[in-house]
């Protein structure tokens, strides 16, 4: 019996990480969504229903966080955090929200 394709939404606002992630994981296997910013991100998140969420932080307008509050007001999908921050605040609120890793 064929199981259903995992699906993973990458939110990232640089290009070329954004499309590193996409590359790669399409390759090993799983259905790709991706947005650039925070709000076509949530669309895209609600359109879709991923089983998994990478999401950036520091993104113009809609950020990571308020991202990740509106997704958890809705959701437990596991969410990873890919971010180029490293302040213990940064990771106390981002745990603070429910973030899985």
């Amino acid at each position: 019996m064929m199981s259903e394709q995992q699906k993973i939404l990458v939110i990232e606002d640089e290009g070329a990480v954004r499309e590193g992630l996409v590359d790669n994981l399409s390759f090993e296997g799983y259905k790709v969504f991706h947005s650039d910013n925070g709000s076509d991100g949530v669309s895209v998140f609600e359109a879709e229903k991923p089983d998994l969420v990478i999401l950036d932080l520091m993104m113009p307008g809609k950020d990571g966080f308020s991202v990740l509050k509106e997704i958890r007001s809705v959701s437990k999908v596991p969410i990873m955090i890919l971010t180029a921050r490293s302040s213990v605040e940064d990771q106390v609120k981002g745990y603070d929200l429910k973030v899985d890793d």
